[in-house]
């Protein structure tokens, strides 16, 4: 397990240089227009894209079915991806939450509140990890290009999902459901209850997972 989430860094090295200019203009450009309200989302959504570049180097390379010749079980090499899944949105969660702050305080000239960007940045992962969950029994399943497109289908239904829930709150935009969800309700339980529901679809999907590893043939 260890072998494989070194492996997984590894891959995910080369593309350092590419996500440092990606952070660089954004931070750039949420600081030009003084609205830096989609910098966690953009950089939690990096680390959970990132899966599917793993993904698709392995079978590029045709790793995937090189490791299933190594003393590897399959939940193994299942439980690998979905480690390497919440370790890069956490870091992307803590990258944006880290910029939001820096940005609304230093450039934008609003004082930043640090427990408002925590909640926001929390719900942004619990929303990724959420969707990836979902995605990664499709990838394992039909390959990564299938996946992707897939993945569309999965941002429609879940902003859609958000935006009927938004109307059973009176209508409200996402802004002021947010305000809501701080100022009407508890801040710690919401943070608590939405990482518990988006780790419970996790192991759910892993489980899913593996069985369709189990069952798939070389």
């Amino acid at each position: 397990m260890k072998g494989l989430l070194i492996k997984e860094f590894y891959s995910v090295k080369t593309l350092a240089k590419q996500y440092l200019v990606v952070i660089v203009a954004m931070g750039v450009w949420c600081g030009f227009v003084k609205n830096p309200s989609f910098f966690p989302m953009i950089m939690s959504m990096y680390g959970a894209m990132t899966i599917l570049t793993s993904m698709s180097y392995d079978e590029m390379v045709h790793f995937d079915k090189f490791e299933m010749t190594l003393p590897l079980s399959r939940s193994q090499v299942v439980i690998s991806k979905y480690l390497l899944l919440g370790i890069l949105v956490l870091i992307g969660g803590a990258v944006g939450m880290a910029g939001d702050f820096l940005i609304r305080t230093a450039v934008s000239g609003i004082k930043g509140d640090l427990w408002e960007d925590f909640i926001s940045s929390c719900a942004v992962v619990a929303f990724f990890l959420l969707a990836f969950s979902i995605l990664l029994p499709i990838t394992f399943k039909m390959g990564v290009e299938k996946a992707r497109m897939v993945l569309v289908v999965i941002y429609f239904l879940l902003f859609g999902g958000l935006y009927v829930a938004a109307s059973f709150l009176g209508g409200l935009d996402g802004e002021q459901v947010g305000v809501f969800i701080m100022t009407g309700g508890s801040p710690a339980l919401f943070i608590a209850g939405t990482l518990v529901f988006a780790a419970a679809v996790m192991f759910v999907s892993c489980m899913i997972s593996v069985g369709i590893m189990k069952k798939r043939e070389w």
